[in-house]
């Protein structure tokens, strides 16, 4: 759990077990570097604050022209609320799809359900 406290620490642990994730890079500090990496990725591009949630330090990018702004906006509302700067960029997905999943833990496994599959999981709870 602390790892996911992260989102970048949460993302790196994801892709090292093969989960799935929306296409993003590392935490950029010089607003030149990513915004080569928006126009390297494509836009729109979600700028987002490394720390926090909540919607705070994140900026949809819609184009080139105003990804200056955005970065410089997202970067000092997540110094204020969170105390760190620090911006990562994400591909956004226009039209997403989605799933939704029931986790079931008991004393000795969990199992995962979603609309498609009932896969248990190997980890065993501790009591």
């Amino acid at each position: 759990m602390e790892a996911l406290g992260s989102k970048t620490a949460g993302r790196s642990l994801a892709r090292g077990v093969d989960v799935p994730i929306v296409r993003t890079n590392e935490p950029i500090e010089r607003p030149e570097e990513a915004r080569a990496l928006a126009q390297r990725m494509g836009y729109p591009v979600l700028l987002k604050a490394i720390a926090g949630g909540g919607g705070k330090g994140m900026r949809l990018v819609s184009s080139d022209e105003e990804f200056m702004s955005a970065f410089r906006d997202a970067s000092s509302e997540a110094m204020n609320a969170f105390g760190n700067p620090s911006v990562f960029l994400e591909k956004y997905l226009e039209k997403p799809a989605t799933s939704k999943f029931k986790f079931s833990p008991t004393r000795t496994a969990a199992s995962f359900r979603s609309a498609n599959a009932n896969v248990p999981c190997s980890a065993a709870t501790k009591k």
